[in-house]
């Protein structure tokens, strides 16, 4: 009990460079309660998370603000740019794009029931409406409705492949389904500025199917990727170099895409 306190204290301090009130991720934790909780950003933003004994909305926090998974480096969201933020979860990644630079338009894929009503929840609190546009549908390679697994640890976890999520498995729903080329039509968008993905194994589906005539029209991409029997990330490497980028991997589940011709 002693060392998690104190793992639990140490990780609060970097949280504490981008949270006002990081105190209460101690408070809650001690108490191991499970319970909304708000969290206040020093860039203004504000969250409600699921405050549960596994903490995935803490990690993907930590994964977006903390480490920089998907912005570093100067691979960053600019000015004008349109976003496409593919496994948005409860909105942490979607709010914090509007904070790079003027003009930016994010549209928030998140597949989840629940997490979608956070998200939705929380682009209304920073008063996003009109720079956030969220959709409760999965991103894979088709259009329809597939089958969706819950994780029960959180918000994050949840897939389309049961076997990510057999240790913990909540449940599975039907859910409603859209592939890349759709995204870009429906909602007429000439070129993406930038496309984070975490979609929990479904990253290999949905670009290894993504004609090429779309793919190129994405400047920058970042990829979680996850391990999925019968794929490996240098398939999602091998097709983003065939389709002109410029790629590179400085983390082990992270893949980073440019396009440069």
């Amino acid at each position: 009990m002693k060392l998690y306190i104190k793992d639990r204290i140490t990780g609060t301090i970097n949280y504490s460079k981008h949270i006002k009130n990081w105190y209460s991720l101690i408070k809650t934790k001690l108490y191991n309660k499970e319970r909304r909780l708000l969290l206040k950003f020093r860039n203004g933003l504000k969250l409600n998370i699921m405050n549960k004994k596994v903490d995935s909305d803490i990690t993907i926090i930590k994964e977006i603000y903390v480490c920089n998974n998907y912005n570093r480096n100067n691979f960053n969201i600019e000015d004008g740019d349109v976003v496409l933020d593919l496994g948005a979860n409860i909105g942490i990644y979607s709010t914090y794009a509007t904070t790079f630079g003027k003009g930016i338009t994010v549209y928030a894929y998140e597949a989840s029931p629940k997490n979608f009503e956070y998200l939705k929840g929380n682009i209304e609190l920073n008063n996003l409406q009109d720079i956030v546009k969220p959709y409760n549908e999965a991103v894979t390679s088709k259009n329809g409705k597939i089958k969706f697994f819950l994780h029960d640890r959180g918000s994050g976890g949840n897939s389309m492949f049961d076997e990510l999520t057999t240790s913990e498995r909540e449940g599975s729903i039907e859910v409603k389904s859209i592939n890349l080329p759709s995204i870009l039509k429906e909602n007429k968008i000439k070129e993406v500025g930038f496309l984070k993905m975490d979609i929990e194994g479904a990253e290999y589906e949905t670009l290894l199917n993504c004609p090429s005539d779309v793919i190129k029209r994405v400047k920058k991409i970042a990829i979680e990727c996850h391990n999925v029997k019968g794929y490996k990330k240098e398939d999602l490497i091998k097709y983003l170099i065939k389709n002109g980028f410029m790629v590179w991997k400085p983390s082990k589940g992270m893949v980073y895409g440019k396009r440069v011709d």
